[in-house]
């Protein structure tokens, strides 16, 4: 069965995130590493009510580089707390030339968009909640928001085994647990996509 859900798609020198990971606009100061990048996923974590995960600070071998908070139109710098409507980026092993980077693996975790396109695949139950794929994601529909898990194109092997591996900032292991339902709300929008 196939299922519509929409690419977060941010441009004009921004960070550009296309099915997740790939290329994108470097928007920052060299990267901080995972000892910084987990303090301030940790500052983020204790500044809102949604569940922020993550990959730990390494997955696969790729350190965790960066975490981004997102807005409209691309990353707001500085930005120390997790608004409504507002989406995080993290990226697993960012690799940098000239002005783009390559990310290894990247995570991110959104609002449910509106606008929706069409193109993938649904997978039916990950970790108890709903997930489709890209050709170049996994999407997993929990509670109010999409944790989106890319590998880049045709890496959805290695982002289904990010999804299974995703647990909340503060512990210590992904635990085997299912992840929280999708809220009434959500499971009606996705079921009227599928």
């Amino acid at each position: 069965m196939w299922c519509g859900v929409s690419r977060w798609d941010l441009a004009a020198g921004w960070v550009v995130v296309i099915g997740l990971a790939g290329w994108y606009s470097n928007v920052g100061p060299s990267n901080p590493g995972p000892e910084r990048t987990e303090a301030k996923l940790r500052q983020l974590a204790a500044s809102t009510d949604t569940p922020i995960y993550y990959l730990g600070s390494s997955f696969h071998g790729e350190d965790l580089e960066y975490a981004a908070v997102l807005s409209g139109n691309g990353e707001v710098v500085g930005d120390d707390t997790l608004d409504p409507g507002q989406g995080l980026l993290l990226v697993y092993g960012e690799k940098c030339s000239q002005r783009t980077c390559a990310a290894k693996i990247a995570l991110s975790i959104e609002p449910w968009a509106s606008d929706l396109t069409h193109g993938s695949r649904q997978l039916g139950s990950l970790r108890g909640v709903p997930a489709v794929s890209t050709s170049e994601a996994v999407i997993l529909v929990t509670g109010d928001i999409l944790v989106r898990v890319g590998g880049g194109p045709g890496a959805t092997e290695l982002a289904g085994d990010a999804a299974k591996a995703l647990r909340l900032v503060g512990e210590a292991e992904a635990a085997e647990r299912d992840l929280p339902p999708p809220s009434e709300t959500l499971a009606r929008r996705l079921a009227s996509l599928c």
